[in-house]
């Protein structure tokens, strides 16, 4: 069932939580506002901000007190790792390799992929090659 806005806010100021319910293929998560809520009396919870969800490669959780979608940091650490061994290869092979990283356009995700741009050009300028420009590799 879904509420109007209206309505969400009424439940939230009784105290009751607003559930949605997310799903791809097999996989679903329910995800709940602060509250009480009959369907997580009987179920196990999790807070974003103490425990992010990983999923298809990409990790959502709470930063701020907002949604945070970006790379887990397992897969960031391997990325930086490949980042890292092709940074003083040709200029369209580190382009071609910077732009393949992610498709997505979460601000997580592009401020990870910011934080890699900024290493390469660092790294770049110290052996005296040309950098790498943004506008090449930004994901939109």
């Amino acid at each position: 069932m879904t509420f109007s806005r209206w309505r969400r806010s009424q439940r939230k100021k009784q105290g009751l939580a607003n559930v949605m319910y997310l799903r791809f293929g097999n996989t679903f998560v329910l995800l709940a506002t602060e509250g009480k809520h009959e369907a997580f009396d009987k179920l196990d919870s999790l807070h974003l901000n103490e425990r992010p969800i990983t999923f298809s490669g990409y990790c959502v959780g709470i930063r701020n007190h907002k949604p945070c979608v970006s790379m887990p940091l397992r897969r960031y650490k391997a990325v930086k790792k490949k980042t890292k061994e092709i940074t003083l290869h040709n200029h369209g092979k580190v382009t071609r390799w910077l732009r393949s990283i992610s498709p997505m356009r979460f601000r997580g995700v592009n401020d990870q992929r910011w934080k890699l741009f900024k290493q390469v050009n660092r790294k770049r300028k110290a052996a005296g090659l040309p950098p790498i420009v943004w506008d090449e590799i930004k994901p939109y």
